[in-house]
């Protein structure tokens, strides 16, 4: 993870590390019905917290025709244009995120398709006293416009969030959000451009390389919450060599802004 990096000027190079922990298992059935195909999909790895190989639950959902619900991908992300990586976080700016969530689909036509969705998404905040507690109020609420064609796809999509903390001597609550735009387009017979920009307030839980890192927002001394701004993109080329080898080169950037209230030595900028 890129935002992991140590940056102070100190380093060891005497650690190694090696581990089969995204290793997965996975059970999916599919059944047509009167009401469209009905889906149910269920998703494990071993990184959870049990141990060094904890069992964890990936995707555990169920869709039939065009109504979804349970956990998995935010509704907020665009798996169609991410690039093949080797590095497991993927590119920092992507969207990244599980949760449990309800949405639901509407074909459009002509290769348009709106998506709204209601999801769990707890706000990662700075938090200085151990009596604070962050405060999920209201679910976070997605919508996506996507349009399909032959050179590619379009995706604009945008999410509402309700941040918030509780203290022993006051309280406060903001919204944060944010936009993204992101796509695919072919390049000739055998090459594929892919590309994804963000940007908002309190977004960093659904980024790549800041999720679990308590940037969503951050308290002030006078009390107040400061949702905290970031940007960033990346873009990916994939050129076909033969149907069975391809390559990919991935560029990838996110920012966030300045505070007054962040330590000197908080996240800044990833590329």
């Amino acid at each position: 993870i890129t935002s992991d990096i140590p940056v102070d000027g100190g380093r060891d190079s005497s650690r190694f590390n090696m581990h089969a922990r995204q290793t997965r298992f996975t059970f999916e059935a599919r059944r047509d019905t009167g009401r469209g195909q009905l889906r149910m999909l269920l998703q494990n790895d071993f990184f959870g917290s049990g141990g060094s190989y904890g069992y964890r639950l990936r995707h555990a959902w169920g869709q039939l025709g065009n109504t979804y619900a349970g956990y998995g991908w935010s509704a907020f992300m665009d798996l169609d244009s991410g690039p093949d990586l080797i590095d497991f976080a993927g590119p920092g700016a992507s969207p990244s995120a599980r949760v449990a969530s309800i949405r639901q689909y509407f074909p459009l036509g002509k290769g348009n398709q709106l998506l709204v969705a209601a999801e769990h998404r707890s706000p990662e905040l700075q938090l200085p006293r151990a009596t604070q507690q962050s405060r999920n109020a209201a679910p976070s609420l997605i919508a996506a416009a996507r349009h399909e064609a032959d050179w590619g796809h379009l995706q604009l999509g945008g999410v509402a969030r309700s941040l918030g903390y509780d203290g022993d001597q006051r309280d406060d609550r903001r919204f944060g959000g944010g936009v993204q735009l992101s796509g695919s387009a072919s390049v000739g017979e055998q090459d594929l451009l892919l590309f994804g920009a963000l940007g908002g307030k309190g977004l960093s839980r659904y980024t790549a390389d800041l999720t679990g890192s308590d940037l969503d927002a951050v308290i002030g001394q006078d009390g107040r919450l400061h949702a905290l701004s970031l940007q960033g993109g990346f873009v990916g080329y994939t050129h076909y060599w033969s149907p069975l080898w391809r390559s990919n080169l991935i560029y990838g950037q996110l920012t966030m802004a300045r505070n007054a209230a962040l330590a000197a030595d908080a996240f800044r900028q990833s590329r």
